[in-house]
């Protein structure tokens, strides 16, 4: 009799208890809702969206592996040899720009006012500028044979930092450098690009001042800038990565690297503009010698951008490794501790 009775009372229970949406503590299930509290969902078993998970496993992945490899691939070394050929090849290719400006652009005004721009961005005081201009006029008029070889000798000259700047980027991607005379090749069709860009940073210049006058806002004024800045760098920086180096990048790991360029790059304008702001005093002291170091640490700055970019693409580039991903807090960690000392990749 207790089991009859008992048995009726056990089923009218089990019919009054609710039914729980989610199961035991270990176990999966798709019908957790939404809106539970995260304790349950957690005893539940569900997790972090897988694809969610893997993508934040990813970033980190291949930040680590960028500041890794920077450091690795001996990237400041490089930074410093751009620099150091930048200072010698300067103003060689600042001629060599100049003459070319002076056959492609009729216009003596339009001409004038290039050169102008050219010469202000020398690292020259005032007096220098002056005597560079004068020198400029008297040598970029490529009027004789022993004028066209004098050019062709500067263009040559100029090419060093082409030079240093791909075998930096090979370095950076891992990538076996070309032969001598096809790297050679590439470098004086660098010297060609660098003209286009400075046309392009010319008439950016005179967009600029256009927009300038008419907008009265300077937040819109300063917006436009820095969009302006950023597009352009990007660009630049995108074309480099595809065509420089002797790897061909796809677009989809060379955009990355370029907004990642593009973005240090700007922040180091805006961080060398506030620093040579506080020691003006500077030139006063040292006169030329000032605005040289200032432009070999501004140029130092810039290609370090420029080649962390290219590590953010040839970690994009590597396929995904099929261990499992550890914890992004640990990734990070690696990263850190890697400057210091090696880290067993393969330790638990």
């Amino acid at each position: 009799m207790h089991s009859s009775v008992g048995a009726p009372r056990a089923k009218e229970m089990g019919a009054m208890a609710p039914r729980v949406p989610w199961p035991l503590p270990g176990q999966r299930s798709r019908t957790m809702p939404t809106d539970a509290p995260a304790t349950l969902r957690r005893m539940a078993g569900e997790q972090t969206p897988p694809r969610r998970r893997d993508r934040t496993h990813r970033i980190a992945a291949i930040a680590a592996e960028a500041i890794q490899g920077f450091f690795a691939d001996r990237c400041p070394q490089h930074a410093a040899a751009i620099a150091f050929r930048a200072l010698f090849s300067l103003f060689p290719l600042a001629i060599v720009l100049v003459s070319a400006f002076g056959i492609v652009l009729r216009d003596d005004g339009i001409r004038r006012d290039v050169v102008d721009w050219i010469v202000e961005r020398l690292p020259v005081d005032d007096r220098g500028a002056n005597d560079v201009e004068r020198a400029l006029d008297a040598l970029t008029t490529p009027a004789s044979a022993a004028a066209v070889a004098t050019l062709i000798v500067f263009a040559w000259t100029a090419s060093g930092m082409m030079g240093a700047l791909r075998l930096a980027l090979d370095a950076a991607l891992g990538t076996r450098s070309r032969p001598a005379a096809r790297g050679k090749v590439v470098d004086l069709t660098l010297v060609g690009g660098t003209g286009a860009l400075v046309l392009l940073a010319f008439a950016s210049n005179l967009v600029l001042r256009l927009l300038g006058g008419l907008w009265e806002s300077p937040f819109l004024d300063g917006v436009t800038r820095l969009g302006i800045a950023f597009a352009s760098v990007a660009v630049a920086a995108v074309l480099v990565l595809r065509y420089v180096p002797a790897t061909r990048l796809v677009l989809a790991h060379a955009i990355p690297g370029a907004t990642v360029t593009a973005v240090l790059a700007i922040a180091v304008s805006y961080a060398l503009d506030a620093f040579f702001a506080l020691s003006t005093e500077w030139s006063v002291l040292y006169g030329s010698v000032a605005s040289v170091a200032a432009f070999l640490y501004s140029i130092y700055l810039y290609a370090a951008s420029m080649l962390f970019g290219a590590e953010i693409s040839s970690a994009l580039a590597r396929p995904p490794s099929a261990v499992p991903a550890p914890p992004v807090s640990r990734q990070l960690r690696d990263a850190l501790v890697g400057l210091f000392r090696h880290v067993d990749e393969h330790r638990p």
